[in-house]
């Protein structure tokens, strides 16, 4: 994966991160940033993916190779909104991620 530079100073929700045209697909959109725990997150959307890109979006994390999981019964979440964004960064700002 492509190295990123630091988006913000902190990065605390949803709304501090800045979101870019996914290098894979014009029509996508795609934030990435890492964390000072070593804790990458991505969350990105668009036709085709499990979020629109405006109000529902795919969100990964992982810390290595490792990825974390985000919900009770998956590494990823699906079609979440603002708020889940939030409280996953959250998460990984707590270091409660495994």
């Amino acid at each position: 994966m492509e190295k990123e530079t630091p988006l913000t100073p902190m990065v605390q929700s949803v709304k501090d991160l800045k979101f870019k045209v996914h290098p894979d697909n014009v029509n996508w959109v795609q934030a990435k940033h890492t964390f000072e725990n070593g804790i990458t997150i991505l969350i990105e959307g668009g036709e085709g993916l499990y979020g629109d890109g405006y109000e529902s979006f795919e969100v990964s994390a992982w810390n290595g190779n490792d990825l974390l999981k985000l919900a009770t019964d998956s590494k990823f979440l699906y079609y979440a909104y603002p708020r889940q964004v939030n409280e996953a960064i959250q998460m990984i700002l707590e270091n409660k991620l495994k």
